[in-house]
């Protein structure tokens, strides 16, 4: 969507699931006429097309709304009968100008592709459709731009209204998949700390006769460590940014239909978590340093 919204509203029976909720005709009534609002419908369902089925989510919105989604192909429909489909539609053949058969048996041809347009590992089919507004399909929610004024959010009788984030909880296996992945994220970060723990201190014990000759010839330990440290720090970056290029290269290269998002805010936050990963695995090599004996270092192996 080219506009980011605020909240969400859902059937209040719905347990933040988008395809089971629909609301109300009187929760309707006090939201479908404020500016802030914009109505939205969805259902699940396989398509055909070509003869071959395609799992997709219909989704029914105002497409002239600011929360339209951007085309990366094609233009936006121009009435009923053309809709526009997540671009990772096109791994299972899709092309534009096709016909698709909707889940509803209507037809529809595909006049354009959007970008990021998925639901549960699905690709959003959007459509001007009339068929919601006559009241033979439920309206699932209504999304604001703002939050509601107290007074009209007291008028809701069976709706729920929460943040968009949290109705992402809702959604068929996400919480299970995002508990897997923070799990796995958080064990990456440990064993990264072990395994440079270990890298940096069996490099500093390979140079401890280098690091006793220059105390011998006046080094303080101060310099040894901030020499450490930015040896550190350097070979860290290094490897930051082959690391970036790297995902950066595989994200490239990878289908359509598998979701793959790397903000810039996400890799400086974890760049940042492994330079001050790798801070914390030297210091064992640091105290090291700091505590040499240049008379038993030298003595230990040549320089």
């Amino acid at each position: 969507m080219d506009k980011q919204a605020e909240k969400i509203v859902l059937e209040a029976e719905a347990d933040k699931q988008l395809s089971r909720s629909a609301l109300s005709d009187h929760d309707l009534e006090v939201l479908q006429d404020r500016p802030e609002a914009h109505l939205l419908s969805l259902r699940q369902g396989t398509a055909q097309s070509h003869g071959k089925e395609v799992d997709v989510a219909e989704m029914y919105m105002d497409l002239s709304s600011d929360l339209a989604p951007s085309l990366t192909d094609g233009e936006l429909p121009a009435d009923d009968t053309e809709a526009v489909i997540d671009h990772s539609a096109k791994d299972d053949g899709l092309r534009l100008g096709d016909t698709l058969e909707r889940p509803g048996g209507t037809e529809v041809t595909i006049s354009g592709f959007t970008e990021n347009q998925r639901y549960s590992h699905t690709p959003v089919l959007h459509v001007r459709d009339s068929a919601w507004k006559q009241g033979e399909l439920p309206i699932s929610a209504v999304i604001l731009d703002h939050a509601l004024p107290e007074q009209v959010h007291d008028q809701l009788q069976n709706a729920e209204v929460m943040d968009i984030r949290a109705s992402f909880e809702g959604i068929p296996g996400y919480t299970s998949e995002q508990t897997s992945l923070q799990t796995m994220i958080v064990f990456l970060f440990l064993i990264s700390s072990i395994v440079l723990a270990a890298f940096y201190y069996i490099m500093t014990i390979q140079k401890l006769s280098q690091f006793g000759i220059l105390k011998a010839i006046g080094a303080t330990s101060k310099t040894l460590g901030i020499s450490l440290i930015l040896q550190v720090l350097l070979l860290t970056t290094v490897s930051i940014i082959v690391g970036v290029a790297v995902t950066a290269g595989m994200a490239a290269v990878l289908p359509a239909a598998i979701p793959f998002s790397l903000s810039l805010g996400t890799v400086l936050l974890l760049a940042g978590l492994f330079l001050f990963v790798a801070l914390l695995g030297s210091l064992l090599s640091l105290v090291k340093v700091i505590r040499i004996d240049p008379l038993k270092a030298i003595g230990g192996g040549q320089a």
